[in-house]
């Protein structure tokens, strides 16, 4: 269970996170370890460095974000088994959180596509 995870945050926090504060701090942006939950919808953060630039989502630790509202989220959607994917559209209620956001399913295949290419 994903949620089990979040329980063990002390544990992630000594033992992840220097390792995602490397590599933000070697890139030079944001590093996260998140996974998908809550029947596909939605990713549950993990672990999470940033560093301070540009406009970033305000996502700590055992945070939720709808899977399809970031890239991380898109990426784990593209890259679901057919039969995982279908589940997920069975369950997909799309929320305009801002002007640009995609909530129509046939542009989000498009995008899930092209993340996989």
């Amino acid at each position: 269970m994903p949620e089990a995870i979040v329980d063990r945050l002390e544990t992630v926090e000594v033992e992840i996170v220097p390792e995602l504060r490397a590599v933000s701090d070697r890139f030079g942006d944001a590093c996260s370890i998140s996974i998908l939950s809550n029947n596909l919808k939605d990713i549950l953060y993990i672990a999470r460095s940033w560093r301070p630039t540009g406009v970033r989502i305000s996502a700590t630790a055992g945070s939720r974000l709808p899977a399809y509202l970031s890239g991380m989220g898109r990426v784990m959607l593209a890259n679901l088994h057919p039969e995982e994917m279908e589940q997920y559209w069975k369950v997909f209620k799309p929320v305009k959180a801002t002007r640009r956001t995609v909530t129509d399913r046939c542009e989000l295949e498009e995008i899930f596509e092209d993340i996989k290419k």
